[in-house]
């Protein structure tokens, strides 16, 4: 958990830290922390959706948790209408 916490103050826009600290939070019942690391993976990536997350990844055990995790987080199934992406802002 450390090194994950480390490695989103070294790299803030770095979602996939956020993901993984997002899975790390639910595990640990920490919902409060998951779904403030969800709001962070939004402000990174506004589209983000667990739909297109899900097609990005390589399907493995284990991928099916993670995903629900996200969810439990409040990680959109879709991405949301109306918003851009930081990548496409800049």
């Amino acid at each position: 958990m450390a090194a994950l916490k480390k490695a989103a103050q070294l790299a803030p826009d770095d979602k996939y830290t956020r993901l993984q600290l997002i899975r790390a939070y639910i595990k640990m019942d920490k919902d409060k922390e998951a779904r403030a690391e969800a709001a962070e993976v939004l402000r990174i990536d506004p589209q983000f959706s667990l739909e297109a997350f899900a097609k990005s990844i390589p399907r493995s055990a284990g991928v099916d948790d993670w995903i629900n995790d996200l969810r439990k987080a409040g990680l959109p199934e879709k991405p949301s209408l109306g918003q851009t992406s930081k990548a496409a802002q800049d």
